[in-house]
């Protein structure tokens, strides 16, 4: 995954793959944010999460109106599954907005990686 700058909504190859870029919806960070995303993404790429676990996790956080009201429930259930990400918690314990958007980053993140993981499952051998 790659964070890219969008310019008027157009949409370009990735510049590291080649893959034509898919914007999630809602899921629109700021130039401060690209720090905290980069540090989630290596997390969650060197925690090796099953497609299970990542579905599990999906599930945790796709209710956007929980996850912006009690973010910190919905990270209680994705910190079981990668404990690496228990930072968040403990970095951000009172502060829901950016709970809020780093629940939104772990969505989009792992929702990439679990269809990365089931693409390549369900490609002929």
């Amino acid at each position: 995954m790659t964070l890219l700058q969008v310019v008027a909504e157009k949409v370009a190859p990735c510049p590291r793959c080649g893959s034509w870029v898919v914007i999630a919806p809602g899921q629109v960070y700021r130039a401060e944010d690209v720090a905290l995303f980069r540090r989630i993404e290596s997390i969650i790429n060197a925690s090796e999460l099953s497609r299970e676990d990542g579905s599990e996790v999906v599930a945790a956080l796709t209710d956007g109106v929980i996850r912006r009201r009690n973010p910190e429930y919905c990270l209680v259930k994705v910190v079981d599954a990668v404990p690496a990400l228990q930072f968040l918690l403990d970095g951000f314990p009172v502060d829901r907005t950016q709970l809020a958007r780093a629940a939104g980053m772990i969505l989009t993140i792992v929702t990439t990686r679990t269809l990365q993981l089931k693409r390549s499952s369900d490609a002929p051998r």
